[in-house]
């Protein structure tokens, strides 16, 4: 027993030495809906996506999407910026201590008081970090924590200032101009930020450089902080709207992009309903905007979406852009307009009964059969007749149809069936076409098979 209890010592000793070691971690609070927020000013939420893990490698990092304030060239980037609608009247801007990012921690420390840190990687890859910032007082701050929440502050400055001390082109610090790349301002800036704990006393003039490899300063969480002051003007990339189909409370938009956003940033398609008609593609301060359809639109950079919980008989003014995770936008599209219509009027105005009723809206399977009716029934007397049946019999029908989500459903479907019986017949004779060659096929090798015995 005696010699038990020194073994049973040691093992404690070890056993809270290492829990006291490995306590001391910086993680992200609640990584899997991650939320920053940035004020300039006025206080927003920016755009950020979270890891696929804890952040805990620079290879997969929680990533940040910062608008930065456009001071170089004709035009103020802020009337590119959704921000802009809701009081936000500055960006970031890289002169400005006061303007910074508030990143959500969670602190994890032993008994060893500790400053909390913030280095920046400026180039794409290796591990040579710059101390930019670390948390106040002249003695270490943190100790005896256990899942503590903290919100560190970091200015697009501080990012700045590790660039320039170490010989970057990229924050012109005269200018407050943001230039990711000499000859190209359009790829985002992507410093890498990390945030560690240390007992040691680092100065934060960012050029001093540590290794988050290193066991000192382990333990931390990584920011992919993507910066950028890029914006769409309409000679880059402009939006417009094609056609506005009418539904019951609907209305489906088709539109299109003249050039591709960069995949990795593009977020999604906005609709705005405009106060008036314009035939320009125009900034949001020139917009003179109504209300924007905060429901999410298709993420393709081309194609339809449909407007739902509209008011039926209201002419809605719409313009379309492309946003980007940084919040800016393309330059609105010209506008189009669109009357949703309830379902009795949409019947009479697409003259289709049961085609409309099924679909709700117009739809082109509705526009083929109207021209087929109008091509070649019309133009025959049996199909002449059948016409004359139909109109007369179709509108008893169409509303129960329509409020039946089980009967729309079944002539959607035997639409799509006879569209493509009418449209893709030889595909139906093709089978039956290749079984008989390959019976014949078969029957001719067994026949060989049979004569060679």
């Amino acid at each position: 027993m005696r010699t038990l209890k020194p073994m049973i010592t040691l093992c404690l000793a070890i056993f809270i030495t290492c829990t006291s070691f490995a306590s001391d971690t910086v993680r992200i609070y609640n990584p899997s809906t991650l939320s920053l927020t940035g004020f300039t000013n006025k206080t927003f939420t920016i755009n950020s996506t979270g890891p696929s893990g804890e952040a805990t490698s620079d290879t997969a990092p929680a990533r940040v999407y910062v608008p930065i304030k456009r001071i170089v060239g004709p035009f103020d980037n802020i009337n590119y910026s959704l921000l802009s609608l809701s009081g936000v009247n500055s960006l970031f801007d890289i002169t400005n201590v006061t303007h910074y990012i508030s990143y959500p921690l969670v602190l994890n420390v032993g008994s060893t008081a500790k400053y909390l840190y913030t280095a920046v990687r400026i180039t794409t890859s290796g591990t040579s970090y710059y101390v930019v910032s670390k948390s106040s007082g002249t003695t270490p701050t943190y100790s005896n924590l256990t899942n503590s929440q903290v919100n560190s502050l970091l200015s697009p400055m501080d990012l700045c200032k590790a660039v320039n001390s170490n010989g970057g082109t990229v924050c012109n610090s005269s200018t407050g101009d943001l230039r990711p790349n000499s000859t190209n301002e359009i790829a985002p800036f992507k410093p890498m930020v990390y945030f560690f704990l240390s007992d040691e006393s680092l100065s934060i003039d960012g050029g001093t450089p540590i290794d988050p490899t290193a066991s000192a300063y382990s333990g931390g969480v990584f920011f992919e902080t993507q910066m950028t002051n890029r914006v769409y003007d309409s000679t880059e990339l402009e939006t417009s709207i094609s056609k506005v189909q009418l539904g019951d409370k609907r209305l489906i938009v088709t539109y299109s992009s003249s050039a591709t956003m960069d995949a990795s940033i593009f977020k999604k398609v906005v609709a705005f309903n405009r106060a008036a008609d314009s035939t320009t593609n125009d900034t949001l301060d020139k917009l003179g905007l109504g209300k924007m359809f905060s429901n999410e639109l298709s993420t393709p950079q081309s194609g339809s979406f449909t407007l739902n919980g509209l008011t039926n008989d209201v002419t809605y003014i719409l313009s379309v852009a492309l946003e980007d995770n940084f919040l800016f936008l393309t330059t609105m599209s010209p506008t189009v307009s669109g009357t949703p219509l309830e379902i009795q009027e949409l019947l009479k105005k697409q003259a289709c009964f049961i085609l409309t009723a099924g679909f709700g809206e117009e739809h082109y399977i509705t526009n083929y059969f109207r021209h087929y009716r109008d091509t070649v029934l019309f133009h025959s007397w049996l199909g002449k007749k059948l016409i004359k049946y139909y109109y007369h019999s179709a509108p008893k029908y169409a509303l129960i149809i329509y409020q039946s989500e089980s009967l729309r459903f079944v002539v959607r479907l035997m639409a799509y069936a006879l569209y493509f019986v009418f449209n893709f017949s030889w595909l139906i004779l093709i089978f039956p076409l290749l079984s008989f060659c390959l019976a014949l096929r078969v029957k001719y090798f067994n026949q060989i098979a049979k004569n060679s015995l």
